[in-house]
């Protein structure tokens, strides 16, 4: 009987041979999709994943959940021995929605440039899920700032202050959540704070109050959405303007997934692919790095 639809009427159909279960919406056309079909937690579902943006169109209505991701921060720029701050992960929106019988339009938005100079990182831009009845978005990831003083830019999470006393990026996460970055060390030192993530703050430059140390940027959310545990959203690590011979630490990017930032002399790390994570930051002789663009997912029973 695992076959049999039911008709409920209102145009919705009940999938698995009735009993009062949960209402499955039907898929009847996708644009820029891959969709396919996994199991999480002994429970079979319909997965739709873009890399670009899209839509899904149903041709019956029922229960969907959403993960959508804004793209991650780009780390802050070096000026002269001050390194920039680490990129901030992108708004993490994991939500369960009810859709109509119509089509639902997807954006993935890209990730934030890191960049080489005395310049501010490139912020991340928003995903959003927009459709009848439903409207969520995700918003992209602060950029870090610049050394000398830099502030990291709001976003999603908000990126990392540059060296010399930059303040950290604030979240303005609505749909979703993120978190602040942290600040750059102050006065005159060369270490910058990392981004914000998903699941926690930045880390403020002279991470353990040693000027040396870049800050670590903030962790990202682990989901299974796609049937495996994966981290999302981690802020990238701020830059120190000290070599490893030195003792120079540069800030580790969140949860594994954020760019690690960078040392004198040493690149730093872009965001890891499909998350939506933060680029880390510059330093001396050194760009800062790309965040990244996250996959966007969407699943039903089946």
């Amino acid at each position: 009987m695992s076959g049999l639809s039911l008709s409920l009427g209102l145009g919705l159909t009940r999938r698995g041979g009735g009993g009062g279960g949960p209402v499955f919406p039907v898929l009847a056309e996708d644009e820029n999709a891959d969709v396919t079909d996994i199991t999480d937690d002994d429970v079979n579902y319909t997965l739709a994943a873009f890399t670009v943006t899209g839509s899904l169109t149903f041709s019956t209505g029922g229960e969907i959940e959403v993960q959508i991701i804004g793209g991650g921060g780009g780390g802050g720029g070096a000026s002269g021995a001050q390194p920039g701050g680490g990129g901030a992960g992108g708004e993490f929106v994991k939500t369960t929605v009810t859709v109509t019988a119509s089509q639902y339009n997807i954006v993935v938005g890209p990730f934030g440039a890191g960049v080489s100079g005395s310049s501010d990182g490139v912020s991340g831009s928003n995903s959003t899920l927009i459709g009848s009845g439903v409207s969520l978005t995700a918003r992209g990831g602060g950029a870090g700032g610049r050394g000398a003083g830099g502030n990291g830019l709001n976003g999603g999470s908000g990126g990392g202050g540059g060296a010399n006393n930059g303040s950290a990026g604030s979240s303005t996460a609505s749909d979703g959540v993120g978190f602040a970055g942290g600040n750059g060390f102050p006065s005159s030192g060369h270490s910058s704070g990392g981004g914000g993530g998903a699941g926690g703050v930045g880390n403020v430059g002279g991470y353990g109050g040693d000027s040396k140390h870049g800050g670590p940027g903030g962790a990202g959310l682990s989901s299974t959405i796609t049937g495996s545990a994966t981290f999302y959203a981690g802020g990238g690590g701020g830059g120190t303007g000290f070599t490893a011979a030195n003792g120079g630490t540069a800030g580790d990017g969140g949860s594994g997934v954020g760019g690690d930032g960078s040392r004198h002399n040493g690149g730093a790390g872009a965001g890891a692919p499909g998350t939506g994570s933060g680029g880390g930051g510059g330093a001396v002789s050194v760009s800062s790095a790309n965040g990244s663009t996250a996959i966007q997912y969407v699943r039903w029973r089946r």
